[in-house]
């Protein structure tokens, strides 16, 4: 049993991961880790918008605020440290608990219900957990034990979350502007207590209120504006998809090229990609909301 914990928690697969793709190149690995980050949450609620309806995104929205919430429980709950070993090379130190891994746990989450309810294939939550966990295990942020507890957690936060959502979504598609406004405030209010809680120097950790502040104001324009339903055709789908993330890369971009310290910008870039990524769902393609299911699976309000 010693062997195994030493292994689960120990350098070895670290090594091994660092020496297979080789030192000193961390950049795409950091890429990869953008999956589970803010940047990846703007990226798949977009997506749920995009192509698969108001429903379908209103659920990705939520498993993805329940899961910020959660693994903030889980690490404080647990307290791993981070590897800090001299066998490996750490090229990204951060100061709270290593396990779960939090970026694969926000992987599985919003990807793992996009394939529950049926919107996208197994291998797509499966490929991008992969590329984030090997992602991480290489940057020498968590240890392979965090990985797999981000992918435990994460599978039964959507089994959870999965049978729970028809019913909750019956009340919240009642709901008026007020509702997403007064949610995002009470929101942004416990996402800035739990960054001060939390203590963390990295300035990028502020890019969570912007995503949330962005949001709430996305989502009540986003009610306003005529047309719910997803795309009438795969050409449509195409030009959503591609549209939309090239506006989120666009921000992405400005926010990395930019001075890493200006905390106020990775807000301001955050809550606009956040913005652009819903809104993005009323452009070319768009039934009306009244229009029966067309050649994508239409699982809109």
């Amino acid at each position: 049993m010693d062997g195994l914990w030493n292994f689960l928690f120990g350098p070895a697969p670290i090594r091994w991961i660092q020496e297979f793709f080789g030192l000193g190149h961390p950049l795409p690995f950091r890429a990869f880790s953008l999956i589970g980050d803010t940047w990846g949450i703007i990226l798949v609620i977009g997506v749920a918008f995009w192509l698969f309806g108001r429903r379908t995104a209103y659920a990705t929205i939520g498993i993805v605020l329940l899961g910020a919430a959660t693994k903030v429980l889980l690490s404080n709950i647990f307290q791993q440290s981070r590897p800090s070993e001299a066998a490996v090379v750490v090229y990204q130190h951060l100061q709270i608990g290593s396990f779960p891994s939090g970026h694969v746990y926000e992987t599985v989450g919003p990807w793992g219900l996009l394939f529950a309810l049926g919107c996208v294939p197994f291998w797509v939550p499966v490929i991008a957990t992969l590329l984030v966990g090997v992602g991480r295990l290489y940057l020498g942020a968590h240890f392979l034990g965090d990985v797999l507890g981000g992918i435990f957690f994460g599978v039964l936060l959507v089994g959870i979350y999965h049978m729970a959502w028809p019913h909750f979504y019956s009340w919240v598609k009642r709901r008026g502007p007020r509702f997403f406004l007064v949610s995002g405030v009470v929101i942004l209010a416990c996402v800035a207590v739990s960054i001060v809680v939390a203590a963390d120097p990295n300035p990028r950790r502020f890019e969570i209120l912007g995503l949330v502040a962005g949001g709430s104001l996305a989502l009540i324009m986003e009610r306003r504006l005529v047309g719910g339903s997803p795309p009438v055709s795969i050409v449509a789908a195409v030009v959503r998809v591609l549209v939309g993330a090239a506006g989120i890369f666009a921000f992405l971009l400005l926010d990395r090229f930019a001075d890493p310290d200006a905390a106020f910008l990775g807000i301001f870039t955050a809550g606009a990609a956040t913005m652009w990524a819903i809104l993005a769902s009323k452009m070319y393609g768009a039934g009306p909301p009244w229009q029966e299911p067309g050649s994508l699976r239409d699982v809109s309000e």
